[in-house]
């Protein structure tokens, strides 16, 4: 697309080789090399090191990525002439390789692959991405249109920006159709882009910088997606606001000031948040415009009782003079907290509430944003659309939604299709989140208000008349939620993604299959009694009752498995205790089949005569069907090259009866061998305790599954051997 902002990204904290992108043209072109640039935003940790190259399917080229390839200008990568409609990049080699853990490992990914034609004027392959809107309803309506209100809703997909993320949908770009000419209202909400620098979101929230009279602030870095964590937050005077920096790396960050005119200090009154949640600064590098440089040590203080507690500290040194100011945190005293999508120790961020440089304070900021008419934001077919925030500036440094309006009182729209485009946040530092477009009946300009108030079945008075809800309970896997005064047929939603797995009940009725509500969520219609009475809806998520009934099954097998073996050793200790003691005789029964043979102060012993060849080789029945369902055991719950090898150690077993010794030592073996590497591995990599555990294991889970299909082969060899009248075992 032109922007190495934007990337195609896979693999965040999994396995990344063998992930492709797939580019298909409208029209082939001929040329003997692409240009590549790799993600170049969010953490990079990992990237590509060799991709395999494949055109319209033909026989793959591996290229190497060298650091050229992580620049915004890229590295060209040459091959052998082709003419292509579709171009395949594989992934087959980054520079961590395979680990036996992905936790906190970044994502890879190609920002641009950059190709044209070798023809002369040929112009670079590029793609622009529109969505376009439903149009069936206004091809129905048509002229008839203007007998009703037409409101087209634009939404932006986004996230939350913690931690540090990008937004799907980096702008809002449709396509409509409006089926007769009509004059629209618009109106929306922005949110201030998390991205962009301190000073230029103080410029937004009407905070006056040193060209006015001001303090221009900026950092390093700051908390990712808490716009009031920025530098002017550490001179406002303000000891409950802070600039933070962000995770794992508090030192190193800065604050950098511009002050309209010079300042002497030799002291800070330095105020920090201790409370456990924070690290501290151990060091700071106060340096000025002209060269100046003071290093100054910072006391540790206790951590005080509540969260964001803050602890003043006093730091004298020789004077400082300048008007440019930079303030660095070079060392800091620790605090680990747990990163929560990984699991791992992670240094928490320094908060300093006030750098307490004296007589240096930024401008207060204004309880409601900048109402003038901004362009450069929203553009409806090309033509700029100017627009006015009406929202308070303590909302909007929470990020939760301001409002605008337009500046002009109506846009006029000729029937037939048009395309609104906003621009992205990153640049003016306002995103456009949802654009809406709105017309009365008649087709004159009116506000959402406007039109909710004039239709009948829109507005208040539907929201009135909705039922109560109260949910009585909720767990991870079921809820409960009481309604009351619903006399209608209504729409119950769980605002969750959208899954069969949900069910839900009413009163005890089943209300069916869910459907789709919103996009994402689950819905069912629910049809109430005309009286109006209390009633519950029950919601239960269904794959957990399996995973509880394996869950049960699981325990009585462990308890029968333990009475199993409580039993064998009653068995075992009775028999011993049975068989008398006897010295120095000898014993021959059974035709000589078995001898006792009995040693002083012992109990006697069967034994084979033969030394260990057992009751016989089994039938060819026998040394061909136990081996063969044994290795095919070891195929399906291993690996097929297992059922050859089990097959042939269950007939060695079945026709040596040494062999069948070595079989009954492998499991012990292995199982050791495993619990060895567990505790080496975990000794190396200090893995969290958490549910994903054992995953970090992987490597040895073949090898569990090989020492029970071969416990398993030795328990139909046991079976066998005792439906021809022996256990195959020494007994006492």
């Amino acid at each position: 697309d032109g922007d190495t902002f934007t990337a195609w990204k896979v693999g965040a904290f999994s396995p990344v080789d063998g992930e492709h992108l797939e580019v298909a043209l409208t029209r082939p072109i001929t040329t003997d090399r692409i240009k590549l640039v790799q993600s170049l935003n969010g953490p990079r940790d990992r990237w590509i090191t060799s991709l395999r190259l494949r055109f319209d399917g033909d026989d793959p080229v591996t290229v190497t990525l060298d650091d050229a390839s992580r620049t915004a200008a890229g590295q060209t990568v040459r091959f052998p002439k082709h003419s292509f409609h579709t171009l395949d990049l594989e992934i087959v080699g980054n520079n961590r390789g395979r680990a036996d853990t992905y936790d906190g490992m970044s994502a890879v990914g190609l920002a641009e692959v950059r190709m044209r034609d070798d023809a002369p004027g040929a112009k670079p392959v590029r793609i622009h991405e529109v969505v376009r809107m439903p149009t069936d309803l206004v091809h129905a309506a048509a002229s008839d249109s203007l007998r009703h209100p037409l409101v087209y809703t634009m939404t932006r997909e986004r996230t939350v920006p913690l931690p540090p993320r990008y937004d799907p949908e980096l702008q809002l770009d449709r396509e409509f159709e409006v089926p007769a000419e009509r004059s629209f209202g618009a109106s929306g909400t922005v949110r201030f882009n998390a991205a962009v620098a301190d000073s230029r979101l103080d410029l937004l929230f009407g905070i006056a910088d040193a060209t006015a009279g001001g303090v221009t602030a900026d950092s390093s870095a700051r908390l990712p997606g808490d716009l009031r964590a920025r530098a002017s937050s550490a001179i406002d005077g303000d000891p409950t606001t802070a600039w933070q920096t962000p995770f794992a790396s508090p030192d190193g960050q800065s604050i950098s000031l511009e002050l309209p005119s010079p300042v002497t200090f030799d002291h800070l009154d330095l105020a920090v948040f201790a409370d456990g949640r924070h690290s501290t600064p151990a060091h700071l590098r106060i340096a000025s415009g002209d060269g100046t440089v003071r290093e100054v040590d910072v006391p540790s203080v206790p951590d005080g009782p509540t969260e964001n507690a803050t602890a003043t500290i006093p730091l004298d040194f020789e004077a400082v003079t300048g008007t440019d100011l930079k303030v660095i945190v070079t060392a800091v005293h620790p605090r680990e907290v747990t990163e929560y999508f990984t699991g791992n120790p992670i240094t928490a961020p320094v908060a300093i509430a006030e750098l307490g440089i004296p007589g240096v304070r930024r401008a207060p900021e204004p309880a409601r944003l900048d109402a003038t008419c901004r362009t450069g934001l929203v553009a409806i077919d090309g033509n700029e659309l100017p627009i006015r925030l009406t929202g308070t500036t303590a909302d909007a440094e929470r990020r939760e939604g301001t409002s605008f309006e337009a500046c002009q009182p109506g846009r006029v729209l000729s029937a037939g299709r048009h395309e609104l485009r906003t621009e992205e946040g990153r640049r003016p530092g306002i995103d456009i989140d949802r654009f809406v477009l709105s017309s009365a009946a008649g087709g004159a300009p009116a506000s959402v208000e406007q039109v909710a108030a004039g239709s009948p079945n829109i507005g208040t008075e539907v929201r009135a008349g909705a039922p109560t809800v109260r949910v009585t309970e909720t767990y991870r896997d079921h809820a409960t939620v009481r309604i009351t005064g619903a006399d209608a047929p209504f729409w119950f939603v769980l605002g969750q993604s959208d899954n069969a797995g949900w069910q839900a009940s009413a009163d005890g009725t089943d209300l069916g299959t869910s459907t789709l509500v919103d996009g994402y969520a689950n819905g069912w219609l629910v049809r109430p009694g005309t009286n109006g009475g209390p009633m519950t809806v029950s919601l239960r998520w269904a794959p957990q009752r399996v995973v509880d009934s394996a869950l049960a099954i699981s325990g009585v097998v462990a308890v029968l498995a333990l009475g199993i073996v409580g039993w064998t050793g009653i068995r075992l200790r009775r028999r011993k205790h049975a068989v008398p003691a006897t010295t120095g005789s000898e014993v021959t029964t059974e035709a000589d089949t078995i001898s006792t043979v009995a040693l002083a102060g012992s109990a006697p012993i069967l034994v084979a005569p033969d030394g260990g060849a057992g009751p016989g080789i089994p039938g060819s029945a026998v040394l061909v069907g136990v081996p063969v369902v044994a290795g095919l055991l070891a195929g399906v719950l291993v690996q097929p090259w297992a059922a050859p090898l089990v097959a042939a150690a269950t007939f060695g077993a079945l026709r040596w009866r040494r062999a069948r010794a070595v079989l009954r030592l492998f499991p012990a073996l292995a199982v050791a061998m495993c619990g060895l590497y567990i505790v080496v591995q975990q000794h190396r990599h200090h893995f969290p305790p958490r549910f994903e555990w054992p995953t970090y294991f992987g490597r040895v889970n073949q090898l569990a599954w090989f020492a029970i299909v071969v416990l398993a082969a030795d328990a139909l060899i046991e079976i066998v051997e005792r439906r021809r009248g022996t256990s195959g075992r020494e007994t006492s």
